[in-house]
């Protein structure tokens, strides 16, 4: 973008546009086509305010949402590296050591998951 390095604080921008379409349904830069999303993503600051979160999402969830799609790198969080994402109150419930030994059951398993795992590759 713009003929521009990026490092891993992309990265934290990326899983806060996730994040952000996961919540409120939608894209936070819509354009029809690739010249106008740049030019809102570029032009706008994307939010979520207390009134536009879903009565079923935690203000913890806005925060991070929030947090991650500050436009500057050095503000944004997770700017310090890994850590500080790991410690927001968001993620609380995380055994982060339990995940990195693949010990957490997911929460969801999707029925058709077998089917996807057990069909031949061509």
């Amino acid at each position: 973008m713009c003929a521009t390095q990026h490092g891993f604080a992309a990265d934290y921008w990326a899983l806060g546009v996730i994040l952000y379409e996961l919540m409120m349904g939608r894209r936070p830069y819509p354009g029809i086509n690739r010249k106008e999303y740049k030019e809102r993503l570029l032009s706008t600051l994307v939010q979520v305010s207390n009134n536009d979160k879903p009565n079923d999402w935690s203000d913890e969830s806005r925060d991070i949402i929030n947090s991650l799609l500050l436009r500057k790198e050095h503000m944004r969080l997770g700017h310090k590296g890994a850590q500080s994402v790991k410690d927001h109150p968001w993620f609380k419930e995380i055994d982060w050591e339990m995940l990195l030994q693949q010990k957490v059951p997911p929460p969801f398993i999707p029925a058709s998951v077998g089917f996807l795992l057990m069909r031949p590759i061509d």
